[in-house]
């Protein structure tokens, strides 16, 4: 393999896991945005049935 070719090679993989890193952070933050809006739902749910909240 040419030292063109190489460099080529290697360049296209750092762009592949640029790429991946940039989808895991995405999914990273919708995950995180889940949890949080569950969070509040069950919170919600349980200070209605407590104090009749909401």
């Amino acid at each position: 393999m040419s030292e063109e070719r190489f460099k080529h090679l290697m360049l296209r993989l750092d762009q592949i896991e640029r790429n991946m890193l940039k989808k895991s952070d995405v999914c990273q933050s919708v995950l995180t945005a889940q949890v949080f809006m569950l969070t509040i739902v069950v919170g919600v749910v349980v200070l209605n049935s407590m104090i009749g909240f909401g």
